[in-house]
């Protein structure tokens, strides 16, 4: 499991607190502290981006009212929601959500973690199981992302 954690740069302090936490169970989780070279040049960038969203499980995005102005927030979620990476939001501030964000998951504090990461776990050991075993991956026609969302949501 390797976690994207997509924040916008003024939320720095409750990112890194997310990412100490995912270690904390022995998750890796990529946070984007780049170099000024990158932040320069917005092609390097966006290849840099669409590598790490492409190299992660799952991405986990910090709402607040900061990331109203932010125009990579969007984008990184853009490119995890077109390779169905599971999705879920930290609402830092409690902030109110864009209709399109309802669907996820929403976790609302670092206790949330532990269930997030207990749910993906067995999840993913679900998954594994049902591939291992030939069984059918989708369950009354949820994919097994769909599922994960409901498993989560039902105890956050």
């Amino acid at each position: 499991m390797k976690v994207f954690i997509s924040h916008q740069k003024k939320d720095a302090d409750i990112a890194y607190a997310i990412h100490n936490e995912l270690n904390n169970y022995g998750i890796k989780a990529y946070l984007d502290t780049f170099d000024n070279s990158l932040l320069s040049d917005s092609k390097i960038l966006t290849e840099h981006l669409k590598d790490i969203v492409r190299n992660s499980s799952d991405i986990l995005v910090v709402m607040s009212e900061n990331t109203k102005n932010s125009w990579w927030v969007p984008f990184e979620i853009g490119i995890a929601a077109n390779q169905d990476l599971p999705t879920v939001t930290f609402l830092q501030d409690f902030v109110s959500l864009p209709e399109y964000l309802d669907y996820w998951p929403r976790l609302k504090s670092l206790d949330d973690i532990a269930k997030y990461v207990q749910v993906r776990k067995n999840h993913m050991q679900e998954v594994r199981k049902n591939i291992d075993s030939s069984v059918e991956m989708f369950s009354h026609g949820l994919s097994t992302t769909e599922q994960f969302y409901k498993s989560l949501k039902a105890i956050l």
